[in-house]
């Protein structure tokens, strides 16, 4: 018996001569399905399955065990564009990010999706902070970007503080922090499309490399 099943490979691990374990994320769960002698040369599933690819899996149920699945067939729905001299950082921060997914949900199953979907696209760059965003606070190291993370309070908000654990009040403030940046973070804790309203490319690269030193 079989079960199809869409996912994206969000990294994967040798498993003996000839064999790979996927570690794939649906949008409800995490799963890991081995994908024997993959690593031959004339396997036909072996293009199918790079790294942050949206796969179709075809897995088989009975033969499935409590660590992983088995794999039949995969079928290629999206996936990165081939590594070059241009894309190769893009590329590999993309992976980096991918491998920190610890859990899952839908959110995260399809801004992911997005990502490998529309690489090129406007986008893309926002796409990623607000993925990290999400990392964090899924691996439980979540910022408060709406309230001072000290008193709770939402008026007077002044500074974001990465060390201290988000926005702070005016109160609770050593420093201030531009404001177009903190409206940014702010609109981080609302939903995607209001922080991708509301963000410069050059406020994103901010955010981006602020929560990448916390994810990294």
């Amino acid at each position: 018996m079989t079960k199809k099943i869409i996912g994206i490979i969000i990294s994967k691990n040798k498993y003996l001569e000839h064999d790979e374990i996927l570690n794939v994320m649906t949008s409800d769960a995490l799963i890991s399905i081995l994908a024997k002698g993959v690593m031959k040369l004339e396997s036909k599933n072996r293009s199918n399955i790079s790294l942050c690819s949206l796969v179709e899996f075809e897995i088989l149920i009975k033969y499935s065990s409590e660590s992983f699945f088995l794999l039949k067939k995969a079928t290629l729905l999206s996936s990165l564009p081939p590594i070059n001299k241009l894309n190769s950082h893009k590329i590999e921060t993309i992976i980096r990010i991918f491998k920190k997914i610890r859990d899952h949900n839908k959110d995260i199953f399809d801004i992911c999706s997005s990502i490998v979907s529309d690489f090129e696209g406007v986008n893309f760059f926002k796409n990623q902070s607000y993925l990290i965003s999400m990392i964090l606070d899924i691996n439980g190291e979540g910022l408060s970007f709406s309230s001072c993370v000290l008193c709770g309070t939402n008026q007077d908000l002044h500074s974001f503080d990465v060390y201290q654990g988000g926005i702070l009040c005016k109160n609770h403030s050593k420093s201030k922090t531009p404001i177009l940046l903190l409206k940014s973070f702010y609109h981080l804790g609302q939903s995607l499309d209001h922080y991708i309203s509301i963000t410069s490319p050059e406020t994103n690269k901010q955010i981006f490399n602020i929560l990448s030193r916390l994810l990294f």
